[in-house]
């Protein structure tokens, strides 16, 4: 009885600990791993095991004094790799799994190279163990997330037209044609492009689906009658090689 009370409030329960094969994905990819679970000093009744894709969040307050910021950990897509299972007291068992990448996710890295996000690194992997009559425990794995190669294409081209990354960020809020609760925005300096006179910075979104994605950019204007042109097209990872994205970018901006 007493064992099973400490195990009630969380004291020697269960521990869960995940391991990944490969932290480096692409949107649309597969994530493998294991989860290894140690049972406690006594008996335990474990609900289902969910893996959580999970995003750091900037939040923004407004108060009378100005505007402060914090990031909020939320989870965006999850997984279940067991079903509820018994563990018994020191036992330990190990959960393989193979689970696929939302093709909507955000990026954290290009050609090997970490974006910058002012709050750390902002994607990852949470293993909830929901443990009947007990504290949950869980545990935290950071992934990177590299563009697939129609998203390099035309990552390239911006930077091949002179618009240099400045940043990555997540900001809450739903955009047209997303499912998450907020989009992520990378942001380009165009003081290097031809259009540094009129353009002062591109936030390029990408909003992943099956077999593409659509890709929105917020362009922010210069001069007396700035303010902001929001545009976006469909990229289609079937034939994206034959898109003349130079191009595009160019009668974009040149319009502007």
């Amino acid at each position: 009885m007493f064992g099973k009370l400490l195990s009630a409030i969380g004291i020697g329960s269960a521990t869960v600990d995940t391991k990944l094969n490969n932290a480096n994905v692409q949107p649309g990819g597969v994530l493998s791993g294991v989860t290894h679970i140690k049972g406690g000093s006594s008996d335990q009744d474990l609900n289902p095991l969910y893996l959580h894709f999970v995003a750091k969040i900037k939040r923004t307050v407004e108060t009378e004094e100005g505007s402060s910021h914090y990031y909020e950990q939320v989870s965006f897509s999850k997984v279940k790799i067991s079903e509820a299972f018994k563990l018994k007291a020191k036992e330990e068992k190990q959960i393989s799994f193979s689970i696929p990448v939302p093709n909507e996710i955000a990026l954290t890295h290009y050609k090997g190279m970490a974006l910058r996000y002012a709050g750390g690194h902002p994607l990852g992997i949470k293993t909830a163990l929901d443990i009947e009559d007990a504290l949950d425990k869980s545990d935290y794995d950071p992934i990177s997330v590299e563009p697939n190669a129609a998203m390099t294409a035309f990552l390239e081209a911006m930077d091949k037209m002179g618009f240099r990354m400045a940043g990555a960020e997540l900001e809450p809020g739903r955009v047209a044609g997303s499912n998450l609760s907020f989009q992520q925005e990378i942001e380009f300096n165009a003081r290097n492009t031809s259009y540094a006179s009129k353009i002062s910075e591109v936030d390029v979104s990408f909003i992943g689906k099956h077999g593409g994605c659509d890709v929105k950019l917020e362009i922010e204007k210069k001069g007396f009658f700035g303010g902001e042109r929001n545009l976006s097209f469909y990229l289609d990872y079937s034939n994206y090689q034959s898109v003349n994205f130079e191009g595009w970018i160019h009668e974009v901006m040149s319009s502007i």
